[in-house]
């Protein structure tokens, strides 16, 4: 197991007695268990912690196999759960740690921050390094200041560069759902799935509901559909009923329970928040991607790629498409679809725009638990300044220059790989 070496920790109090740092100290550099560190005494009586660096996350001492709040950080699924699914995530991501080079401890720290953004494009960046390795010897992670996250070699011969790029939901909507789950998460934990799920929206909310008022509530109505003998085979529709304190209001739903008689374990919310508007994945796909196109980055003057790991559920191809070679439109003259100039790739006023990206991979479906499931495309720029080694990554689907059957060239996909 790696060990790194956190200077500066602490300082032996008494001569002959040693002491151990806290766990504030030893978590200066990174969020740790006390089994995750070893010290090394020092000639002047000060110490260093030494961070065992190849396992993120030990297995919980206390059992935890219900569902995780919709509130809580990610971070909580590794830290605490203990279904299988939990068992053979922390299994794959602590093998897949101890493959890659993190001598200052950042990656460790992001896949343990309470941050769920941070910690998933922690285990982005980890997972992708696992698929590159599959087909490298040498793979150079954050090789030096300016470099891509992914620096590829062929023993000593440079070949290509990689950055990965994780793209997240709407902020809007995120916030909408954090908001929802917040409220589900404590009614929750406080009132248990009998007869009835619920379903809440949110009409109104400038402040924190009083939760304990809330969930009194909830109980009321609840015995309230009971005495008026609504049951499960009731045709009639079960009207909704709102909740209404200064600064919030609530429309509540009732579902009836197709089994009762027994306390359940199921959560009594089910549904998370519902969310309303316009799909602009694409858009901020573009934006995103315009600050990867590879103006910062130290190339070395070989290939480049940015490697987009989605975690947002509305980009489709059809989103991706879109950032990448415009939105389509009409022809006039010709009543003909075509795409607009205002994709990342496309011809500019000085000719193929951002020439430097070689191609986009774009990865849909990972889940740490079954990695096996996911799922790779490819994008090729048509005017980029260097073409992409085609083994890296090998996509399920390619969208690239392809021969039409009367001869011409297009950009299409790839009929077989």
């Amino acid at each position: 197991m790696a060990m790194t070496a956190l200077e500066g920790v602490g300082r032996q109090p008494l001569l002959g007695l040693g002491l151990r740092p806290t766990y504030r100290d030893a978590t200066r550099a990174a969020r740790v268990g006390a089994s995750d560190y070893s010290l090394s005494w020092n000639d002047d009586g000060s110490y260093h912690a030494l961070m065992a660096t190849g396992i993120p996350f030990h297995e919980p001492g206390v059992p935890r196999l219900g569902p995780m709040g919709g509130a809580e950080p990610e971070v909580n699924f590794f830290l605490q759960s203990t279904r299988e699914i939990a068992v053979a995530a922390r299994t794959n991501v602590n093998l897949w740690y101890s493959r890659i080079s993190d001598p200052t401890l950042s990656l460790l720290k992001r896949l343990r921050d309470d941050n769920s953004n941070v910690h998933r494009s922690a285990l982005d960046e980890l997972f992708v390094n696992e698929l590159l390795r599959r087909q490298f010897w040498r793979i150079e992670y954050e090789e030096e200041l300016g470099a891509p996250d992914f620096r590829l070699y062929d023993t000593d011969s440079y070949l290509a560069g990689l950055e990965v790029l994780s793209l997240f939901g709407r902020s809007d909507w995120e916030a909408e759902h954090y908001q929802h789950a917040r409220i589900a998460d404590e009614l929750n934990r406080r009132l248990v799935a009998d007869r009835w799920f619920i379903h809440f929206e949110i009409i109104h909310l400038d402040r924190e509901p009083p939760i304990r008022k809330l969930a009194d509530w909830v109980q009321r109505t609840t015995r309230a559909l009971a005495a008026e003998k609504i049951s499960v085979m009731h045709d009639e529709p079960i009207p909704p009923a709102t909740f209404a304190s200064e600064g919030v209001l609530l429309k509540f739903d009732f579902i009836p329970r197709t089994s009762t008689g027994e306390l359940s374990a199921d959560r009594i919310v089910g549904m998370g928040a519902l969310t309303g508007g316009f799909v602009n994945s694409g858009r901020r796909l573009k934006v995103a991607l315009t600050g990867k196109a590879g103006s910062k980055y130290k190339l070395l003057g070989g290939p480049y790629a940015p490697c987009v790991v989605l975690h947002d559920f509305f980009c489709s191809d059809e989103q991706v498409l879109d950032a990448l070679y415009g939105t389509e439109q009409i022809e006039l003259a010709s009543m003909k679809w075509q795409r607009a100039s205002n994709g990342l790739f496309g011809l500019g006023k000085n000719g193929g725009k951002n020439q430097r990206v070689s191609c986009v991979y774009v990865v849909k479906n990972w889940l740490p638990w079954a990695p096996d499931e996911v799922t790779i495309s490819r994008f090729d720029n048509p005017f980029c300044a260097a073409e992409y080694p085609e083994p890296i990554l090998q996509p399920q689907a390619w969208f690239r220059r392809v021969l039409s059957d009367n001869g011409s060239i297009h950009l299409d996909w790839q009929a077989e790989i």
